[in-house]
């Protein structure tokens, strides 16, 4: 039995091969995917972000920065060549003001313009994988170091 927080040598190994890693990500194009999961669950993701932008009081301005940072990686030395824009959130309007909240429940059972431009979007597949190959490697640093309990 293994106990939830820890690892075993198995999925250690598994965790620190990214190729396993990729082919467990929601967005994963690869035909070999190791865990089926709905696409719907990346883009679920980003609009809990979104929501939790919104609920510090983030502008739709400041919330695509927050969003672009750090769901997609992007930074002042690799800037993103495709983005998300408010249009893709079905918004319009005052860029001053917030977002208002996503139901996601919603969000993950149908179709967003979000879901449309991440499957159009090669590039923004690719930094979404990036993102989440990184998550796995902070674990495993932290875990190296001893910084989990």
């Amino acid at each position: 039995m293994i106990k939830i927080g820890t690892t075993t040598p198995a999925s250690s190994m598994a965790l620190e091969n990214k190729s396993i890693v990729e082919k467990t990500c929601p967005i994963s194009n690869t035909a070999d995917q190791l865990v089926q999961v709905n696409p719907n669950l990346a883009v679920a993701m980003v609009y809990a972000f979104v929501n939790m932008c919104s609920e510090q009081g983030l502008t739709k301005q400041e919330t695509l920065q927050a969003v672009h940072m750090t769901v997609f990686g992007e930074n002042e030395q690799s800037p993103s060549e495709d983005k998300l824009t408010v249009t893709d959130f079905g918004g319009r309007g005052n860029m001053s003001e917030c977002f208002p909240y996503f139901d996601l429940i919603e969000i993950y059972e149908n179709e967003s313009y979000v879901m449309q431009k991440l499957q159009k979007s090669k590039h923004l597949q690719q930094t979404f994988i990036k993102q989440y190959w990184r998550v796995f490697e902070e674990y495993l640093h932290a875990q190296f170091y001893g910084h989990l309990e």
